[in-house]
């Protein structure tokens, strides 16, 4: 069997540097299914710039380059609609993946899986303007005529998917996310001393998220952390890792209203394994978003042995379990209580931790490779 997958949509492609969600799903995917791959003949069609991004090894793997202009968006979406269904017809492609639903051809050549990580600008409040509401429409059309499988990397994600763009149920397929092995235990004096060049916190308290206001609600984060620093003996920095976003503005003018500027730490782009360090040296992991797909950075401190409180809404309280504790989103008081009991009683914190590490072992790359080939092969048999 022939598959495509076609990774143009990916923006960032910074090998040496924590990517994005995109990045980081495809970067996995296309490396576990080189493992995991036999007979198949795979193609990924991506732009020159991520040359350096993809490792391909396989023998059975291709990297089609192509032109830049295939990951900007009015150019993107037009070689899309009418110029990859020319290269799928060359390649005689069975399976075509697109790993980001926004952007699909209007030309169907061959069975499409369509992977959806989310639906933020269908379900957040301020994010459906009239163009997003057309355009639902119109995805809502395409998604029954042209895809014959859709991926949702959580149920959330799925129900949302069923209940906006009143899709069958029966069409969607559930693939969690896999995590890194690269998230683990590490001794924290170690941590702390790679980090060395950042001057790192002896106790911290972190949140991995770009700084996106309201959306990823750093400002409940703040205010709850401010309230923690009227207790005596209080010493956790706040370390915001992420790159600045839409509204990042109120995230600094909400840090300098509290005073707060001597206590949080901002750091925009780190490399990869820098991040994993700033997991292992954190006593609490914080994840206050208004909304998730799956909510990665959760799963990525409960692998590396850091309890976890999350906000209770969306996919977080399906992927975090019973492992975190939970809170409502706009609630900075119950949120500034929890934050005291975790880093207060040593034996809910065990428990978290252990429960953490049990949970996170469930999301595994691997796996996700062998269940979307499982998705291809189902995908390709139905119109041979």
């Amino acid at each position: 069997m022939r598959i495509a997958i076609s990774t143009c949509s990916m923006v960032s492609c910074d090998k040496d540097f924590a990517g994005t969600g995109l990045g980081v799903y495809l970067d996995n995917l296309v490396t576990f299914l080189q493992k995991e791959a036999s007979d198949d003949q795979f193609y990924i069609f991506m732009p020159e710039s991520q040359r350096r991004f993809f490792k391909i090894k396989h023998k059975n793997f291709k990297a089609i380059y192509l032109k830049e202009y295939t990951n900007r968006l009015i150019p993107g979406l037009l070689w899309y609609f009418f110029l990859l269904p020319l290269l799928l017809k060359r390649y005689k492609i069975d399976c075509l993946h697109i790993p980001d639903f926004r952007r699909f051809p209007l030309i169907k050549v061959c069975p499409i899986v369509l992977t959806i990580h989310d639906m933020t600008n269908f379900i957040v409040k301020g994010r459906l303007t009239t163009t997003k509401k057309i355009y639902r429409y119109f995805i809502k059309y395409v998604f029954s005529k042209y895809a014959d499988r859709i991926v949702t990397v959580s149920d959330n994600t799925k129900k949302d998917v069923v209940n906006v763009l009143g899709i069958d149920p029966a069409k969607i397929t559930v693939v969690h996310n896999g995590v890194s092995k690269e998230f683990c235990v590490r001794e924290r004096k170690s941590a702390l001393k790679e980090l060395k060049s950042f001057d790192p916190p002896e106790r911290s308290i972190l949140y991995v998220s770009r700084l996106e206001h309201p959306l990823k609600n750093h400002i409940t984060l703040l205010r709850a952390y401010a309230r923690c620093k009227e207790e005596k003996d209080f010493a956790h920095k706040l370390i915001f890792i992420g790159e600045r976003w839409s509204g990042h503005e109120a995230i600094f003018v909400e840090i300098k209203r509290l005073g707060l500027g001597g206590d949080v730490i901002m750091l925009e782009k780190i490399s990869f394994k820098a991040l994993t360090r700033f997991y292992n040296i954190a006593d609490l992991f914080v994840f206050p978003s208004l909304y998730e797909g799956f909510g990665l950075p959760a799963v990525e401190a409960l692998a590396s042995g850091v309890p976890v409180i999350a906000s209770d809404t969306s996919s977080l309280k399906e992927i975090v379990g019973g492992s975190g504790l939970l809170f409502k989103p706009g609630d900075d008081l119950n949120l500034s209580e929890l934050i005291l009991k975790v880093l207060d009683d040593k034996n809910l914190r065990s428990d978290m931790i252990q429960k953490g590490l049990s949970r996170s072992s469930e999301y595994c790359w691997k796996a996700v490779a062998s269940s979307m080939l499982s998705v291809y092969r189902s995908s390709a048999s139905r119109v041979q």
